[in-house]
Parts: C-alpha cells; structure tokens; sequence
C-alpha cells in the first residue's frame, strides 16, 4: 500500500510534527569531550551503525522519551526512537511529545520514519533535512493510544530482527576491512625503505585552471569519489565559463585525490579520467598527489589506504564539527619509499589480494543492501495493514 497523506482511515487522524511535538536540536560535541568526560551516557551522532552512537559521555542533555532524526549527510532523515539519558550531536534533531496523552512516541518514530526520506533536500551535495522543514511534516495516526501501542510493538518487533541480519553483514564486512589492513601493515612496516616525505617525492605544483581555457571539462567534486570503494563513481561535464570557484585543479592521468575536507576526509582515489581532449579539473577539496618518477602511483594509492596513513591525518585535522587537513601537512606525510621496481612488485601483489577480497565483499555488500531495503517494506506493508482497521 503506498502512503497517502490524504486517505485517512476510520479512527485515524491526522497533524503536523510541530502541532505533536516539541522540536530542538544537539550541540557540537567533539572526539575530545568524549575523551576527557567519558561515562555512561550515550552520544548520538548522524551514524547509522551501532544505533548512532557516537561515545559515551559522563553527563547527559536529554532524559525521557525523544524521536531524534540525522539533519545532515548521507544518512539524513533516518529516523531513531530513544528513551532514557542521552546527548547527541548538532547534525540530530529531536522531538518531544508536547501531550503523551495523543502520541506514542515509538509510534511516531515509525510513522515518521516514512516520511522524511522524500522530504530530504539534496540538491547542495550535503542532504539536508532540518527542523522546519520536519516542523511541516504531517503524519497519519490512530486515535487511540492503545492502537498505537500495538502497532509499534508488532513492527518493533519485525524490524528487531531484520537488525540482528544487518549487524551479522555489517560484521563480516569489517572482518574484510580487518584483512585489507593486514595485509597494508605487512607490506608497508617499519625498515622497509627509507622514509621520506610524500612532499619529496610527489610534485606540489598543480597547474590550475586559467582564463585562457574554454569550452567544457570534466569536474571531480569531493561527491564524486566513493569513500567505501575508492574510486571516482561520478563527474559532470560543465562549461570552463562559470564552473565553480572550488573547480581549479588540473589533473593528469594516474594523479591520486586525496579529500582533506568533511564530509569525506581521508576518501582517495585514483584519477581514471584519461578523455585526451577533454580538461579534467578536480575540487579544491582534495590534495592531489603527483608522483615523480622514484614513486609508483599505485605503491601510493595502497599507502594511503593504510591506517597508518588514515591515523595520521586524522590525529592532526582541524576542526570539531568540520575537520579537515591542509595540503601542506599532507606533503609532510612520511612513507617508506623502496626501489621503483619494488614499489611495483608489493603494489601488484596488494592488488591480487584485495581483488580475492573484494569478491567476499561485493557479495556482503549485495546482501546488506538487499537487508536495508527490508525495514521500508516491512514498514509500509505493516502500516497499511493497521491502516485498513485491523483490530
């Protein structure tokens, strides 16, 4: 049954978010509070995974009841049910029954669940979904609290399920991820090749886009690298005239993108773009890294998917809400730099493995996207059901 907002059923009623509930938003919190207040309270953030917990504080900002929902990025509009002492972060709004006479909150929690998704604002790159907007959301629900109990506990209680099967995937996928870096800490250890700076061994001077150029080129947003699989998945092709001011960086074939900014600090991947007559510009929000011939380009991409490169970066980025890393410090990066035809020869065999590896991957990562379709179903056809006056 597809949801109407309109086809209100006998002993339903309908009403605005703003007219049920009591809207408000979280605060900034960053890794460092959680570190140095660490306790028992949870931190909501806009994740998904482990129920969005972020860290655990030793204080708390909400007690009771609340319908919170992701305001920003990929997973924007996700909509949670929380009950007890929690806080959460700036990207999560929340809700709180103005009467608990008139809605239940769990209820709520499902029902709006199946509205936000088509009300979340896309078009800046960064989904959107905020609170006046949730404000002016309407939903349809019974008049009486009992039914709405009901209803919750039975769709609770399909959906339990359904999360246990995606914890199981989601757990698989990390053992993969765990043998990704096995095999990166193998190849890149400590005596193994001088260390040097990436600086010294990449070339820091990329030409950029002038007024002297014309006609259309291929732009590479920080969207348009997938930070999961590692590779370009998206470009536009747009006029040189009128492109975005981030849109400067020239690239040649084989350069390696690095994204220093939020949402996707640390996201690499490989410029595939090889269009000969056709400019190819990338955001200013990657550092690009050029290698010199003393450097293989794929020797590198593996060395920056390492953890030890990730750790790195991440432990000096800037910024509590927006961390990002400037070009500069990436330079000043140390990598053990072995002989060119040895930099081949360990790349290559990264390669083989990670592509035995990816196989086990894709096939987890088909069965968790078959297992994130569930929850929808399940919601619409439980909902619609109750909708037609089950008693």
């Amino acid at each position: 049954m597809s949801w109407d907002i309109n086809n209100i059923p006998k002993g339903w009623m309908k009403a605005k978010i703003s007219d049920l509930c009591y809207l408000g938003r979280g605060r900034v919190i960053s890794s460092n509070e959680i570190a140095q207040n660490k306790g028992e309270y949870p931190v909501y953030s806009s994740q998904t995974s482990n129920n969005g917990i972020f860290g655990y504080l030793n204080t708390y900002d909400f007690d009771g009841e609340y319908v919170t929902w992701t305001t920003d990025g990929a997973h924007a509009g996700t909509v949670f049910y929380r009950n007890g002492k929690f806080n959460c972060t700036n990207v999560c709004g929340t809700l709180k029954a103005k009467s608990s006479d008139i809605i239940d909150m769990k209820f709520l929690s499902i029902a709006l669940g199946l509205r936000t998704k088509s009300e979340v604002f896309i078009a800046s790159g960064n989904p959107k979904l905020m609170n006046n907007v949730v404000a002016q959301i309407e939903i349809i629900f019974p008049e009486s609290l009992d039914k709405q109990h009901r209803i919750a506990a039975e769709i609770g209680e399909k959906l339990f399920s359904v999360e246990k099967a995606r914890q199981a995937a989601v757990e698989q996928l990390d053992a993969t991820h765990i043998i990704k870096q096995a095999y990166l800490r193998e190849a890149f250890a400590d005596g193994k090749g001088e260390h040097v700076q990436l600086g010294d061994v990449c070339n820091k001077r990329i030409e950029l886009i002038s007024s002297s150029h014309n006609g259309e080129m291929v732009y590479i947003d920080i969207s348009s690298v997938d930070s999961t699989q590692k590779r370009i998945v998206s470009t536009s092709l747009i006029p040189v005239k009128g492109a975005p001011s981030r849109a400067k960086q020239i690239l040649t074939p084989h350069d390696i993108l690095l994204s220093t900014v939020r949402p996707n600090l640390n996201a690499v991947a490989i410029n595939n773009i090889y269009e000969c007559d056709t400019l190819t510009v990338a955001s200013t929000g990657f550092c690009i890294l050029r290698c010199k011939p003393e450097l293989n380009y794929k020797y590198l991409f593996y060395f920056c998917l390492s953890e030890r490169f990730v750790n790195s970066l991440t432990n000096i980025a800037k910024g509590s809400s927006y961390p990002a890393v400037l070009a500069s410090e990436v330079y000043e990066q140390m990598i053990p730099l072995q002989p060119i035809g040895e930099q081949r020869r360990i790349a290559a065999k990264i390669e083989e493995r990670f592509n035995t590896v990816e196989k086990v991957t894709q096939t987890l990562i088909e069965q968790l996207d078959t297992i994130n379709a569930l929850p929808a179903a399940i919601l619409r056809q439980a909902f619609g059901g109750w909708m037609q006056e089950r008693v």
